[in-house]
């Protein structure tokens, strides 16, 4: 009994300390090597030289369906290319990986001081397909990376650090969905003001002038109230129609003797309409403030008052008597199925969650493009293409549409987060399911699991413990 407990212990004790051991070839003349990957965070972590060409380091809870890089040095700088100098698709777990090129080869016995921290500002017009949830990873050389939401001030996206050297990668959407979504590395010592281009794989960029026509910020602190004639008579749907006051960081106008039993349809604009929010942007509408066909915001006054218009940069709010009518009723559907992007189909309230929606088992053809869409009484009135990073591999189109490869699946529509999860449907979840004994999906730690009788599976049919 004792020789049985000692082994369990030993074997107790191996599992903890399991890791994987990464092994890579790289090019002559290289001086270091480093790896970043999730099982890091995407943090570049130096390697055991082995000889000239050969690294290697063991990482403790890897798994192989990691994905990961090789960089020559402590930032993205330094990543690995193909021969040819192209990108480098994120790398799972092989045991034996080789390298072709570096961007750039990092010495650290020849590493220039470093100089003078300072605020250094990137300001970014964003491609007009992408969405309006921009984020961006950024991380100074040789530090760690993070991301976040850019600060908006009109149609352009501004991130600050404090560093030396400025790293960044401006986003369609959070966390990683598909080189189309995102740009290439970029690197900055000095204030820039950029715009960026989509292309068939990650999108390039052009340091344009910000003093010129291209200001990216000429007055930050200027929004507008624009609509139809019952709103601003003659100056109906002008851009810059009505100046709201601004106070802090929130903007307002009040409308007076506006009238009575009449619709009015408005959006708030940045005086142009390069960038503009309409119905989408309203959160919480108040009975009788509903979306048009054409996702602007309308309402009809009940009786004579004030009307109250007040944007914090992101959302939209308005107050006012107005007639309530029924609440809009909202829903979600997946379009592009078989290039449908008129009716689309139903997705349904997740029991096990009731600030999700999901479609279960979903034929997708390699044809197709697919977003989830936020329909207000049948009107569409926001779109979203944001895939949660657990999700199954992924790409996307230059509108900013999901590409999967042809399969069924499973979609999750994450309402507070304005997050997709996707997950692949197999025939294995099928199995789980017994005569008169209902299984349930629902996701947990990013994961789908199918429970029955209290009992839990994944998608494979396998019990979880």
């Amino acid at each position: 009994m004792k020789k049985i407990f000692t082994l369990f212990s030993a074997c107790i004790c191996a599992m903890s300390m399991f890791a994987l051991t990464y092994n890579v070839t790289v090019p002559a003349g290289t001086k270091a090597c480093y790896i970043a990957g999730e099982m890091n965070g995407w943090s570049q972590v130096e390697m055991t030289k082995v000889d000239d060409t050969h690294y290697t380091i063991d990482v403790a809870d890897a798994t192989d369906a990691m994905k990961y890089k090789y960089c020559s040095g402590p930032s993205w700088a330094y990543v690995e290319k193909t021969a040819d100098g192209s990108d480098v698709a994120d790398r799972t777990y092989a045991a034996e990986d080789v390298v072709e090129a570096w961007a750039a080869v990092y010495d650290p016995t020849n590493v220039p001081e470093p100089g003078e921290a300072k605020d250094i500002t990137v300001k970014a017009k964003v491609p007009a397909a992408w969405t309006n949830q921009i984020t961006a990873w950024v991380w100074p050389t040789g530090g760690a990376g993070e991301e976040v939401i850019p600060t908006q001030e009109g149609e352009w996206y501004v991130v600050t650090r404090n560093c030396t050297e400025l790293n960044i990668i401006y986003k369609n959407g959070a966390g990683w969905n598909g080189d189309a979504n995102q740009t290439v590395d970029m690197t900055f010592t000095e204030n820039t003001c950029i715009e960026i281009t989509a292309g068939s794989g990650k999108a390039t960029y052009t340091v344009v002038d910000c003093g010129g026509s291209v200001d990216p910020n000429p007055n930050p602190s200027t929004y507008y109230v624009t609509g139809n004639d019952a709103l601003v008579g003659t100056l109906a749907w002008d851009a810059a129609a009505i100046q709201m006051t601004q106070s802090g960081n929130v903007y307002t106008h009040t409308f007076t003797g506006l009238a009575v039993g009449v619709e009015c349809q408005m959006k708030v604009t940045n005086g142009t309409w390069d960038q503009s929010w309409g119905f989408s942007a309203v959160k919480d509408a108040s009975l009788g403030v509903k979306g048009s066909p054409e996702g602007n915001i309308a309402f009809t006054l009940a009786e004579e008052g004030d009307v109250v218009v007040t944007f914090d940069g992101t959302n939209v709010s308005v107050t006012g008597n107005f007639i309530a009518g029924e609440p809009a009723v909202i829903t979600y559907v997946l379009m592009g199925v078989a290039g449908d992007w008129t009716t689309g189909i139903a997705l349904e309230p997740n029991p096990e969650n009731e600030n999700e929606y999901c479609l279960l088992g979903q034929e997708i053809t390699e044809a197709d493009a697919v977003k989830v869409v936020t329909l207000s009484d049948g009107v569409a009135i926001a779109w979203c293409g944001n895939v949660d990073e657990f999700s199954v591999e992924h790409t996307a189109d230059d509108m900013g549409n999901i590409l999967l490869a042809a399969g069924k699946y499973d979609f999750y529509y994450k309402v507070a987060e304005d997050l997709i999860y996707i997950g692949a449907t197999t025939a294995s979840v099928d199995n789980v399911v017994v005569a008169g004994k209902k299984a349930t999906k629902m996701i947990i730690d990013g994961q789908i699991v199918v429970v029955r009788d209290g009992i839990k599976f994944n998608m494979l049919g396998q019990e979880v413990k």
